[in-house]
């Protein structure tokens, strides 16, 4: 790879990263994912300790909120990567030009 593509796939995964960012700092989405994880807690409270099928269907909806969460933050750590490789490359690429 380029340089320059080196570069533009630094700034696209920066791009990536301020979006996650962004989705989980975002006050309607903490309050939406805050109010369905509530919702699980009270679902599996309510439903029988006999009713394996609910138990089952509650630990799937909490675990794909903690998969989600755990995405958006991989995607934020490869920004900090990102930021550090483009760094590097603007100082590598300013240093060939003299």
């Amino acid at each position: 790879m380029s340089n320059i593509e080196d570069i533009k796939k630094a700034k696209s995964e920066i791009s990536r990263a301020n979006n996650a960012e962004q989705v989980l700092r975002n006050p309607a989405f903490i309050e939406a994912i805050q109010m369905i994880k509530v919702d699980c807690l009270g679902a599996f409270q309510h439903a029988k300790q006999s009713d394996s099928n609910k138990h089952g269907e509650i630990w799937l909806q909490l675990n794909a909120i903690k998969e989600l969460e755990a995405n958006l933050e991989s995607i934020m750590s490869d920004g900090v990567y990102a930021r550090e490789d483009l760094s590097l490359l603007q100082k590598a690429k300013k240093a060939m030009n003299f």
